[in-house]
């Protein structure tokens, strides 16, 4: 006999009071036991939407068991069941394939064995279901908006300093607190300090500052979900008129808003005044976040803003700037530019050398007036000819070539702000891997 796992799924708890999923196994234990040939090893069951398998406990232990390849057979109530989209839909039945699994389901004999008519008709059972998904979350969709432009708060549970009755909200005793908050950060309070007293991070007291529900709105749609089921923030939401009252007014929030807009600035702006060499240059490997400045205590660091992960200053600067004098030594267009500056200088020096020598020679009259011209004609010629050479310097573009082929030279005695926007000028970007010797440079040149 085949040992076989059940798999039984609810879309929400209103289905699960009804007991559903209580029919569901019943019907289910008297297929099998009709079938003869299967026994039951497992029954699995969820009560969740079958569009995201990750809230799924009971699939993802059907996953594991068919990864551990413990039973024979998958037995459903219905293909719906197991998934709402087609991409998990055939990935499962992959996975079952893979281990030599077979599946049945208990109310679509025509999807049962496994032949090229059962296949097509699952991948139209799978079209079906997951266009049936997709019409009952449009239809929920315009249902909640429609709440939503009713004033009404349907995003569970209320915000800080509000309670919630029959979905409308209500002030709550922490009202007073949570205004008091608007009107210290109005004051020219820190928000760090005031997520301090709160007992929360900084990011959390800053969305509570900017959270519009406080002025008597609600607001609807600006978080969604792209194709591949990750939570996105959307541009194209609504704002409604609540059915609560107002903790903060309106010119109090908005000018909250231009504080916080003003106070990100400035703190993008010291960033950018830092005094570390590589700010905004260095990129973690692991997660893409850019390392800035970090003191601590005697020490210097670069920390990454997105896992914090540090790295010691001086040992990554000195790797950087190490491999930057050999990129640099190794520029072709640098070496010609340093040689043609050398070969210039030399050449003009000569000529003004020659210059001088035939005015002494003319006023010592051993040549005549006529001869001295015609030279002195020649050889300013020729220093006309010269400087014309030297970049064209009536362009300001290699005006600024000239400057920057100076700096370069002179790299090491320029200040740090000078030597970010050089580095800034060659690098296209700096990865860190995980070691304070490990660093992969990626020039534009």
């Amino acid at each position: 006999m085949k040992k076989a796992i059940v798999y039984l799924r609810v879309s929400d708890q209103m289905q699960e009071d009804k007991d559903s999923l209580a029919k569901q196994e019943s019907q289910a234990r008297e297929y099998i036991q009709k079938k003869r040939l299967h026994y039951l090893y497992d029954i699995k069951k969820d009560t969740a939407s079958g569009k995201d398998i990750k809230k799924r406990s009971g699939f993802k232990k059907v996953i594991e068991e068919i990864e551990n390849n413990s039973f024979d057979v998958l037995v459903f109530y219905e293909l719906s069941r197991l998934a709402r989209n087609q991409k998990d839909l055939h990935q499962l039945i992959h996975k079952l394939d893979y281990n030599n699994i077979e599946f049945e389901s208990m109310t679509e004999d025509f999807l049962n064995g496994n032949n090229p008519t059962s296949r097509m008709m699952i991948g139209i059972i799978g079209s079906l279901a997951e266009n049936e998904s997709n019409m009952i979350s449009k239809r929920v969709k315009n249902r909640m908006r429609h709440y939503a432009s009713e004033g009404y708060h349907l995003h569970g549970a209320p915000p800080f300093g509000y309670d919630k009755r029959s979905k409308i909200l209500y002030p709550s005793k922490d009202a007073p607190m949570l205004r008091s908050y608007y009107e210290r950060v109005a004051k020219g309070e820190s928000i760090r300090k005031l997520a301090k007293e709160h007992g929360t991070h900084y990011n959390n007291m800053r969305v509570l500052l900017s959270n519009i529900t406080y002025t008597g709105k609600i607001k609807f749609g600006f978080e969604g979900t792209n194709r591949a089921g990750k939570r996105i923030k959307k541009t194209d939401g609504e704002v409604f008129e609540g059915k609560h009252d107002p903790i903060v007014s309106e010119d109090l929030f908005n000018l909250v808003q231009s504080i916080i807009h003003e106070r990100g600035i400035d703190q993008r702006r010291k960033i950018r005044r830092t005094k570390y060499l590589l700010t905004g240059i260095v990129k973690h490997n692991s997660c893409g976040g850019a390392y800035y400045k970090k003191n601590n205590y005697n020490n210097e660091y670069y920390i990454c803003h997105k896992c914090s992960k540090g790295v010691n200053k001086k040992k990554i600067d000195a790797l950087v700037l190490k491999e930057f004098k050999n990129y640099v030594r190794n520029l072709d267009f640098l070496k010609s530019s340093t040689k043609n500056r050398s070969e210039y200088k030399y050449k003009l020096k000569t000529l003004q050398e020659r210059k001088g020598r035939l005015t002494e020679i003319y006023l010592d009259g051993t040549i005549s007036r006529e001869k001295y011209t015609k030279n002195l004609q020649d050889i300013e010629r020729s220093i006309q000819n010269i400087t014309n050479e030297d970049l064209d310097s009536s362009s300001p573009i290699k005006e600024n070539f000239k400057k920057l082929i100076d700096k370069v030279s002179k790299f090491e005695e320029l200040d740090i702000k000078e030597q970010n926007t050089i580095l800034k000028l060659f690098i296209n970007k700096i990865v860190y891997l995980d070691n304070d010797s490990d660093i992969q440079i990626f020039f534009k040149v």
